[in-house]
């Protein structure tokens, strides 16, 4: 997926965040007639459709994100790599699985904005029904999770808490 990537339909372009819940709205708009990729940086007229996206607090996508990198790991590297050490890497590690929320958006601004944990008030928005995928434990991660850490992950991704908050 690449900066500014978009879905359209007839009725809006859905701008996908990678660990916000972007596989199950895409698999909900399969359902709908005439869907196509695009990309509103190089096709910014899409932009005058109604434009949605879906948002997630930032410690619990970088959870999904951490989780879902362990879980596609070689067997033998699974486990070895510690949250602390990922968020300090995530310049070099170019994981988009990890980017900022507001990095997709790419100065794009939304109609609507869902929230992940509050996909039904979003499904009603959009009049669609969002299939639940991807869901995944976070034991390991809770059970290596610390204060300083959970600090470093509100730090990293303060832009995403600004954005919370304009949309909430």
């Amino acid at each position: 997926m690449t900066q500014g990537y978009c879905v359209i339909t007839n009725k809006f372009c859905y701008i996908p965040i990678l660990k916000c819940a972007s596989v199950s709205m895409l698999n909900a708009m399969l359902q709908i007639p005439e869907v196509r990729d695009d990309n509103f940086l190089s096709n910014p007229e899409v932009l005058n459709l109604c434009v949605v996206t879906l948002l997630r607090d930032p410690v619990d996508r970088f959870i999904s994100a951490f989780n879902y990198r362990q879980q596609n790991k070689e067997p033998e590297l699974r486990g070895k790599e510690t949250p602390l050490h990922v968020l300090e890497t995530l310049e070099k590690l170019e994981d988009m699985h990890f980017k900022k929320q507001f990095w997709f958006l790419a100065g794009a601004k939304p109609n609507i904005v869902g929230r992940v944990e509050k996909m039904d008030v979003f499904e009603r928005e959009l009049s669609i029904k969002i299939p639940v995928m991807n869901i995944q434990q976070n034991d390991w991660f809770e059970k290596h999770s610390n204060k300083d850490l959970l600090c470093a992950i509100k730090t990293y991704y303060s832009e995403d808490y600004l954005l919370l908050e304009k949309y909430s």
